[in-house]
């Protein structure tokens, strides 16, 4: 008997849930790209089922990193809690337990009762691993043949719209993008305001209009997030030693800053031993673990552009405590030189009497030679860019893999 009761129990329940999600659907949602049921009445879009709706407005910045679903406007990064209660639930091939480690990114699916599917950009600020459910939504990937309701409702910044909005419409709202791809199915567009906060644009070539958006931010959450911050240094920068002397090739990457040799990674703190000094006023104070941050230097009247630096620890800890694995110089700022072979005096003859000697590789495309070194275990590199309508080294870039 106890049984039966919990049968019928479940069985109202879900009809019960069957007759919210109906009152509540709109008057549009016939799917363009759904031909399982093209002639069947569809079910409610996403956002409706639920009586909850964000409360965030929709910009005209595309680096506020939002979007609009059916009424419902999306500000990444959001809690993996808030955008369930936008009518998402777990993909049913997803692990319900399922953690991410500190400062780890996963892509989760997500389903809604109509069957649409978006795969979510799951990531662990915390200093510590966290279950899926506790960390943030911070970037989405939704495409036209994976959602059930009227890809109209989806729209961006300016007015983009799924199943409206050209290439020629994309442009002339956000300006030219920085990289892009051409498939036989569509044409990729991509702007970045830095290589973890982008918004890649899919038009497709048999409609001619926009449907699909890939977009990540590592933005911190607008929520307050407590961190603990860690004083623990990685075994890269407690085992650091000064290169003793010039690299043997040019794939060695020791370089020389300011008349001081560094090997790859490069502690942070062992700049700000030869006194380089960080501008606070530009650069992050903390990175968490695994992840990476920005610092700008300055030493005197020398600057540098922005570096990147890595956090080797799971934990989240002062930006003074990462390394730098690569680095970069241009003809303008000259920060380094790569002592014994590469400064910007090279010349073309020197530059192909180093290729020779030291097994490189170069490439050309329109007035750039790029040259490519790399040490025999391919642990660290140097890359050259040589302007050959200049006749001169333009910028290279030295750095270590992991």
């Amino acid at each position: 008997m106890m049984i039966l009761k919990k049968i019928v129990s479940v069985m109202m329940t879900a009809v019960l849930l069957c007759l919210v999600l109906a009152s509540c659907a709109g008057n549009d949602n016939s799917s363009v790209y759904d031909d399982n049921n093209a002639d069947s009445e569809q079910t409610a879009p996403v956002s409706q089922g639920t009586d909850y709706k964000t409360s965030y407005s929709l910009t005209d910045n595309l680096y506020d990193f939002q979007i609009e679903i059916n009424g419902n406007v999306y500000d990444f990064p959001m809690t993996v809690a808030e955008f369930m209660r936008c009518g998402w639930m777990l993909g049913k091939y997803e692990e319900p337990e399922q953690t991410i480690g500190s400062g780890k990114e996963d892509l989760i699916w997500f389903e809604a009762a109509d069957g649409s599917q978006v795969n979510a950009r799951v990531l662990n600020y915390s200093a510590s691993e966290q279950a899926y459910s506790d960390c943030h939504v911070n970037g989405i990937i939704i495409a036209r043949d994976e959602v059930k309701f009227n890809i109209s409702g989806i729209k961006m910044a300016k007015g983009v719209a799924f199943g409206a909005s050209s290439l020629d419409d994309i442009v002339a709202a956000f300006g030219e993008y920085k990289t892009e791809y051409d498939s036989d199915s569509y044409k990729i567009i991509e702007y970045s305001s830095d290589i973890y906060k982008k918004v890649s644009f899919y038009v497709y070539k048999d409609t001619g209009t926009l449907g699909k958006v890939d977009m990540q931010t590592n933005d911190k959450p607008k929520e307050e997030i407590i961190n603990e911050v860690h004083d623990e240094l990685p075994d890269a920068v407690k085992n650091y030693s000064t290169p003793a002397s010039e690299g043997k090739t040019p794939a060695d990457a020791v370089i020389d800053i300011d008349g001081v040799l560094y090997q790859f990674p490069i502690p942070v703190s062992e700049l700000l031993k030869n006194g380089w000094q960080i501008d606070k006023s530009k650069s992050d104070e903390t990175v968490t673990g695994k992840r990476n941050g920005t610092i700008y230097l300055y030493k005197g009247e020398k600057k540098t552009d922005m570096i990147t630096v890595w956090n080797y620890t799971e934990m989240n800890v002062p930006v003074e405590n990462c390394l730098i694995d690569e680095i970069s110089t241009n003809v303008y700022e000259s920060l380094f030189v790569v002592p014994g072979f590469v400064d910007f005096e090279l010349t073309m003859d020197e530059l192909q009497s180093l290729v020779s000697s030291y097994n490189g590789t170069t490439e050309e495309q329109g007035n750039s030679l790029y040259v490519y070194f790399n040490s025999n275990d391919k642990s660290t590199y140097l890359n050259i860019s040589f302007d050959k309508s200049d006749n001169k080294i333009s910028y290279f870039i030295a750095g270590v893999n992991r």
